[in-house]
């Protein structure tokens, strides 16, 4: 009878395992808030169209967002991401050869001369680093400590959202940072001005170890140690700052390769794999730099 129970109870813990371990699987294949907008787009498309949310409604959006819409190719890189993840997710329909190849020949469109603009890529501006601290300094102690780390260590929303204090060396200005997209963790270098601000956060909101960088803060000012979306980060930053997260990371980046560093270094704070991601993405020459030589 002892041993009846012991296998019961060890089989409870092996399907429970099992159970929370999926359950981890399929949280992992959610689509990120991030495209929420670009989900509801094709749902209200689809409902206005009246067609079933699977891939066969999703190459009709396509075609439609290049050849009527006429967006972006960058946007339609965007879309496809997340409709095809949210179907998947939901297991609406089956990714098959012939809906790849389909997604290819649409994709194909922005080849023809009509559509050559929509190639075009503008990129998001870098400011001045001087510029961007001179509207950081008037912040409140927390705004001003969030976004010093942010642009010192040019880290993503998805990286943001999740340092902890712990993660912080003040005395060896370290930080670790889970970098989600390659899930590994990395250490990056701060400097004075952001420690000293984060040491006067840290004693006004009462912050422990395990309390959220960036968490929330109510209308009578209580923090509540939470790890927000990536979305509401982008938001906050957007209405403390005026600018995106991106331009934090486009301005530390060019900052860095204008003080002499090169592009080794600044992989290594920035936390990209590729150095030619940098080089193609981040640091086009400048038109005053051009007039130079003119």
């Amino acid at each position: 009878m002892e041993n009846n129970k012991v296998v019961d109870t060890q089989h409870f813990m092996n399907q429970r395992r099992k159970y929370e371990r999926n359950k981890k699987i399929e949280e992992n294949k959610k689509p990120s808030e991030y495209y929420r907008y670009e989900i509801k787009s094709f749902l209200e498309f689809c409902q206005s169209t009246q067609q079933e949310p699977d891939f066969d409604s999703m190459l009709d959006f396509l075609d439609i967002s290049v050849s009527v819409e006429k967006v972006k190719r960058s946007t339609w890189d965007k879309r496809l991401y997340a409709i095809k993840r949210f179907i998947l997710y939901e297991n609406l329909d089956t990714f098959t050869k012939s809906v790849k190849n389909e997604v290819s020949g649409i994709r194909n469109f922005y080849k023809d001369e009509d559509n050559v603009e929509l190639t075009r890529l503008n990129g998001k501006k870098h400011m001045d680093k001087e510029e961007l601290l001179e509207t950081v300094r008037l912040l409140d102690v927390r705004e001003r400590a969030i976004c010093l780390v942010n642009l010192v260590t040019a880290c993503r929303p998805s990286e943001m959202v999740r340092i902890q204090m712990k993660h912080f060396d003040m005395e060896s200005r370290d930080l670790n940072v889970y970098l989600k997209k390659q899930k590994i963790w990395v250490h990056k270098r701060i400097d004075l001005e952001t420690v000293k601000t984060l040491q006067k956060y840290k004693e006004k909101y009462n912050l422990s170890d395990d309390s959220y960088l960036i968490g929330r803060v109510g209308r009578y000012g209580h923090y509540t140690s939470t790890e927000v979306t990536e979305h509401g980060y982008r938001k906050m930053l957007k209405r403390w700052t005026g600018v995106s997260p991106y331009t934090f990371r486009k301005t530390q980046v060019v900052h860095m390769h204008n003080m002499g560093a090169d592009l080794k270094t600044i992989s290594e704070q920035t936390g990209h794999k590729s150095v030619k991601t940098i080089a193609d993405h981040y640091l086009n020459v400048s038109s005053s730099t051009i007039d130079k030589y003119l």
